[in-house]
């Protein structure tokens, strides 16, 4: 059996030095951060990519979207995704299937959602030709959408065959799906677990379009997503990397939560 490798993604504090930031998480245990995004902002990327490399760390994709007909240039991604030494490239963000969180309070109607669908199947050939997985990384409301009954996520499933996923467990289990069950239908099309768990409860965001209701996040494994039974299907898909979020945090602190999370997934057996 071939283990996950553990990767970390967000829990960067305010007013904390990113790369500082990331010496502890490699000091941990872990072996990947996932967005590479934050190099691209300063004056040197390679610079700041051969520094996290030098910890032990290494970026595992790059952000991108099609939101609102935007179209990124494929040149330019990979370009960038071959200084960071990465082969995947993430859809985060969107808007057509990602309605509920973004600028907008109004579903979107289908063939606005469609044309998104139909992008991302573009960009994915498009990708593929140079090494470069694309991936779309799932929410709750991909899944309560519906178009004459099918949820959004599986129309994406099935019109943009070669876009991979990123499934995010926590935010599967929120909608009421089973996510062990999800990566199995899924199988070899998982490139990435995204280990989010939440606790009874809820919280909001404030979003430009007013509060958003999110689950009450918890340190992953401590809360009601049984990770076990979702690293066992990600192993048997074949699936390297599981990376842990957290977006709120209320009684640990965040290194107390990376912690703790590296700490249950590794006694799991199935992440190293």
């Amino acid at each position: 059996m071939e283990k996950m490798k553990a990767g970390v993604t967000g829990f960067m504090p305010k007013d904390v030095d990113y790369l500082e930031q990331l010496q502890k998480y490699a000091k941990l245990g872990y072996s990947y951060y996932e967005n590479a995004r934050y190099a691209f902002t300063q004056p040197d990327p390679k610079a700041v990519i051969d520094r996290v490399h030098d910890m032990g760390l290494k970026y595992l994709a790059l952000g991108t979207t099609v939101h609102k007909g935007a179209y990124p240039d494929v040149k330019e991604l990979v370009r960038q995704a071959r200084i960071a030494d990465v082969h995947m490239v993430g859809m985060y963000h969107s808007g057509a299937t990602f309605w509920r969180f973004a600028d907008r309070p109004d579903l979107p109607e289908y063939d606005e959602a469609m044309l998104e669908i139909e992008n991302m199947e573009k960009l994915a050939v498009e990708l593929g030709k140079e090494g470069i997985d694309f991936f779309f990384h799932n929410h709750d409301q991909e899944f309560r959408t519906t178009y004459n009954g099918v949820p959004l996520f599986w129309m994406i499933a099935a019109k943009a065959e070669h876009v991979k996923f990123e499934v995010d467990l926590g935010w599967v289990h929120y909608a009421g799906w089973d996510p062990a069950q999800l990566i199995r239908q899924l199988g070899d099309r998982v490139v990435i677990l995204h280990v989010k768990d939440y606790t009874r409860g809820e919280n909001c965001e404030n979003k430009p379009t007013g509060k958003v209701i999110v689950p009450r996040y918890t340190t992953p494994g401590t809360g009601l997503v049984d990770l076990e039974a979702c690293f066992h299907a990600g192993v048997d898909a074949g699936v390297k990397y599981a990376v842990i979020e957290q977006d709120m945090l209320y009684h640990l602190s965040t290194e107390e939560s990376v912690r703790t999370a590296y700490a249950i997934m590794k006694e799991t057996g199935y992440v190293e």
